[in-house]
């Protein structure tokens, strides 16, 4: 629980400490003394409301709050929220610096706060749908399994989607790949033919001076008598007859020779070069029309002309082996989708069948406390309404499961009607205070803070409010900023919230620890100002009253 706050430096706050009680714990004030200014401030210190449009800039600004323990080995815990006077704001989570992510988890399961804003979220059936599920740990598990396996089967669809719309241009695309490859089968195309072909035309152009050329080389050579090899040779065999008498250094023998050996390498390449030369299986008209036939195959499919139209070849064949994969990927994951959707259909059901057993228990205990609030019996009823099935794979459309769930009230009629068309502001606020309280199942003590449930409330209601916020007081802690003098008068501890003229109307909030100051503050409140004599007689009516109901903490 909180067991003391404090307030320093903020708007329209100089420097507040509060301590708070066990029980039931009441703040009033006039309207304008800054209810809603402290509501915001406390919530802020737990990350639920912005801290930075509370502080002040040219100040240390912070906020305070110091919590009871909730288990034997934690200790008491200090929640602390500062702002330098640059606006940087440090989280302290006893004296240790955190993110706000932490301070939120230590106050997210003993903190439960309630304002006039929810009262008017209830209205949604999707609110509903929440409020309802999660008020069941079985739901809540069911329902996070059915939204983490329909997440994952969407991801799936959408992989499948992307991958058919490749696929509903694979026909086209595959009848395009194959007319390019038997036109490309018909021209005999291979990687490198366009080169081959450019290098015979240009052969059978110059064969002539080409095979001169070549042909004096290999003379000039080798096959005369005044060749470089046949001198070469002469040349050696001199050399060796007075080798031995002029003691010729023999690496000069050895270097002819290689030269020798050389130039017959040369000569046969050029006796190749002659064998190539002559070209009988084609003619300078075959080479001209084969590179039409290229050149038209490239226009045709918009093939760049200096590109090698084999090679583009190869790459359209290896992209038929892809399409081919794709659509056995398509065939695997539809196969995968509805295995999966097969899954979500059964914890679909599971959790169908767990909502229909906790919603007679859900509404039963919810009319219990309606009833304590002067609501009647059986006034409320949870309905479950099946999602329509005129569409395969519905549940992908539904995050809820099969079934939407809302919040109906009985009308005088014995009718059952969605409470967004009949309830009152009054019974919107007793049913939100209704939903908010209705697992007292744990153990655990919690900090229930209230702003201004009571709106649309009064007369006898207004005491059977206060009754059940004070019964809710005896196990759990509770924080009501409330207008209602019924709902003040059960107070284990009152608060007054006003404006101080003489501090430029900062907020001030006192406790009323005295009878005298109390039946003043509620004789105000009954009287809408000044209290009256009847107003004030009144006033220790509803303590006397409430005192005699009164449980101690």
């Amino acid at each position: 629980m909180i067991r003391k706050i404090r307030l320093k430096n903020l708007s329209l706050i100089d420097d507040i400490e509060i301590t708070f009680g066990s029980g039931l714990n009441v703040i009033t004030g006039e309207t304008g003394s800054g209810k809603t200014v402290f509501i915001k401030t406390l919530l802020a210190a737990f990350g639920m409301n912005s801290f930075s449009d509370l502080v002040k800039e040219d100040q240390i600004s912070f906020v305070e709050v110091i919590l009871d323990p909730v288990s034997e080995d934690e200790k008491i815990v200090e929640v602390r929220r500062e702002s330098q006077p640059n606006k940087k704001i440090k989280n302290m989570y006893n004296g240790v610096p955190v993110s706000i992510e932490k301070i939120r988890s230590i106050v997210e399961d003993r903190l439960i706060v309630h304002s006039q804003n929810q009262t008017v979220t209830l209205l949604k059936k999707s609110n509903q749908q929440r409020f309802f599920d999660f008020q069941s740990k079985e739901i809540a598990n069911y329902l996070d399994r059915y939204l983490k396996k329909r997440e994952e089967i969407l991801k799936l669809k959408d992989r499948i989607e992307k991958l058919r719309k490749i696929e509903d241009g694979i026909s086209k695309t595959i009848a395009e790949i194959n007319e390019f490859i038997e036109d490309c089968t018909k021209a005999g195309i291979h990687p490198g033919i366009e080169s081959e072909l450019k290098k015979k035309r240009e052969i059978l152009k110059n064969k002539a001076s080409v095979l001169e050329a070549v042909s004096l080389a290999l003379n000039l050579l080798k096959e005369n008598e005044f060749a470089a090899t046949t001198s070469i040779g002469k040349t050696i065999q001199e050399l060796k007859k007075v080798e031995e008498i002029l003691e010729i250094d023999s690496s000069i023998i050895q270097q002819l020779e290689e030269a020798q050996n050389l130039i017959l390498d040369v000569s046969a390449s050029l006796n190749g070069i002659l064998s190539d030369l002559d070209i009988t299986d084609v003619n300078l008209d075959e080479i001209e029309e084969k590179l039409f036939e290229i050149q038209r195959i490239k226009k045709k499919y918009g093939i760049e002309l200096h590109e090698d139209l084999g090679k583009e070849l190869e790459k359209k064949k290896s992209m038929l082996q892809e399409i081919s994969s794709h659509k056995e990927e398509l065939e695997q994951l539809q196969i995968l989708f509805e295995e999966k959707y097969r899954e979500l259909e059964d914890i679909a059901s599971k959790l169908s069948i767990k909502r229909t057993e906790f919603s007679q228990d859900f509404s039963r205990r919810i009319n219990s406390i309606l009833k304590e609030l002067k609501m009647g019996d059986q006034r409320f009823n949870v309905r479950m309404e099946t999602i329509k099935e005129n569409e395969d794979y519905q549940l992908l459309r539904s995050p809820h499961g099969f079934e939407y769930i809302y919040f109906e009230f009985q009308t005088e009629d014995g009718d059952f009607q969605p409470i967004s068309k009949i309830a009152s502001g009054g019974e919107l606020s007793r049913l939100m205070l209704a939903l908010e309280t209705f697992d007292q199942s744990t153990s655990q003590r919690k900090t229930y803070v209230f702003d201004e449930v009571d709106t649309g409330i009064g007369g006898k209601t207004a005491v059977s409010l206060g009754r059940y916020l004070l019964e809710l007081s005896t196990n759990h802690q509770v924080i009501v900023i409330t207008h209602l003098p019924q709902i003040a008068a059960f107070a284990g501890k009152h608060f007054m919230i006003e404006k101080s003229e003489e501090r430029g109307e900062k907020i001030k909030i006192r406790e009323l620890t005295s009878k005298q100051e109390r039946v003043q503050e509620i004789a105000r409140m009954l009287s809408g100002g000044l209290a009256s004599n009847q107003a004030l007689k009144h006033a220790e009516e509803l303590l006397l009253e409430a005192g005699e109901v009164k449980i101690e903490n």
